[in-house]
């Protein structure tokens, strides 16, 4: 008996059964009654994981994970282990369902697993299912199950701007410099040398450090959980955000091996992620510090399998190593909005200000020009148009004289363009202020 095969681990469902092999093993798309082939495939592997831990002493009821004998992240491994061994003996690449989709399983089966009692390594099974089985035993008992989170993820910072940020507060309403809004801390846009040796350094809107801090959901407060890791990718600003059993698909190296960030003080890790370092914030709390990160290249040009991207983003996950399977697995996560990231003189000419200063010196060629303009075409003693406030004057004066406005008009090329001649007098003069 010594030669028997080992027992198979699984039966294939009827849906599987009809596939042919060489389909099975390449793991192609094909429909089915959970949906494609590597669905069904995990959706059939969990449950047999389910029913050998059933077997083994499954509790006809639910118990709180202080009751466990079995901590759950043993059960996770146990699960994680027994679905890749029994994928390798069906002859299923690893390529074929990736490490983070058999994880995102796991967490969610387990999720509604509480209670587990170990199971005992069955007859007949593969060693490296008995192996599992083996690990999950010398398990039981030793040590508590580690702590459950419940909690999100949110962008902090101390904003360098002061306000009330109330609606009804005019103060604050037209000041230059708002507070910074805790739902979109990061700005729209970031520039880059042009020489890819750098840029401006990834920060919120007012220019401060951003934290990323978890948050119970129970009670609204801030916590921090020794063993739970926060990672920080850059990913596609217009594609679908990715759900947080998926993989983050994130921008590191594009094709020529060129890197798109430079970070101070961390490594990028294999999948791109950035660790970010725990600490103490005298006003936040306990934090997760996002490290100074610069872009090396432009959104239009960065290119990965040759396609370009029109904005990026940056995300944020909570994971939880398993220390069993040494597999990262998710437990929240959050994004931020798009942002573009451009050269300095794209950077610049973009930057509109929400209110014009009356000392501000014009750049605008056609504007910086009227003061030989006037001289010359309107006739007026009139010493030239250098800040925005000697704009507003003449337009003021234009206001008053008829003629003055249509030859300031015609100056501006506005002559026969009543709406962008109205447009410039409402902006200069709802638009802008005066600093005493």
């Amino acid at each position: 008996m010594s030669g028997m095969m080992p027992q198979p681990l699984v039966a294939l469902p009827a849906e599987l059964a009809a596939v042919p092999a060489e389909t099975l093993q390449q793991g192609d798309a094909q429909p089915g009654l959970y949906g494609t082939i590597p669905d069904l495939l995990l959706v059939q592997l969990l449950r047999s994981a389910r029913i050998h831990l059933r077997n083994a002493g499954l509790p006809p009821r639910r118990r709180r994970h202080t009751d466990c004998s079995t901590p759950n992240s043993a059960a996770q491994g146990f699960l994680f282990n027994y679905t890749n061994a029994a994928l390798s003996e069906l002859g299923v690449p690893a390529a074929a369902i990736p490490a983070g989709r058999i994880a995102a399983a796991v967490t969610a089966v387990c999720s509604r697993m509480i209670g587990l009692g170990a199971p005992a390594p069955r007859a007949g099974a593969s060693p490296a299912v008995a192996a599992a089985a083996q690990q999950l035993l010398a398990t039981r008992g030793g040590g508590a199950p580690a702590t459950p989170v419940d909690a999100r993820l949110e962008w902090k910072h101390s904003c360098l701007h002061w306000g009330c940020n109330l609606e009804d507060c005019q103060l604050c309403k037209n000041n230059a410099l708002k507070v910074c809004d805790e739902a979109s801390v990061f700005d729209g846009q970031y520039w880059v040398r042009d020489d890819g040796k750098g840029g401006q350094v990834v920060r919120a809107k007012c220019g401060a450090d951003v934290f990323v801090q978890a948050v119970d959901r129970a009670s609204n407060t801030a916590v921090y959980v020794p063993d739970v890791k926060i990672k920080l990718y850059v990913i596609s600003g217009t594609a679908a955000v990715p759900s947080m059993y998926e993989d983050p698909a994130a921008l590191f190296l594009d094709d020529e091996g060129n890197p798109l960030v430079s970070v101070s003080g961390a490594t990028p890790e294999a999948d791109g992620g950035i660790p970010l370092d725990a600490t103490q914030d005298e006003r936040l709390g306990p934090v997760a510090r996002i490290p100074e990160i610069q872009f090396l290249n432009k959104n239009s040009k960065f290119k990965v399998d040759g396609r370009t991207f029109k904005a990026f983003r940056l995300l944020a996950r909570a994971v939880r190593r398993d220390p069993s399977s040494g597999i990262d697995l998710p437990l929240t996560q959050l994004e931020s909005e798009p942002f573009k990231v451009t050269t300095k003189k794209g950077y610049d000419g973009c930057r509109k200000a929400e209110y014009l200063y009356a000392k501000e010196v014009m750049t605008d060629k056609t504007f910086a020009s009227l003061g030989e303009t006037t001289i010359n075409n309107l006739k007026l003693t009139f010493d030239g148009c250098e800040t925005v406030e000697d704009l507003l004057g003449l337009v003021k004066r234009a206001e008053e004289d008829p003629k003055v406005e249509g030859a300031l008009r015609d100056v501006l090329n506005m002559s026969r363009d009543a709406a962008k001649w109205k447009n410039l007098t409402r902006i200069l003069q709802d638009k802008c202020a005066r600093v005493v």
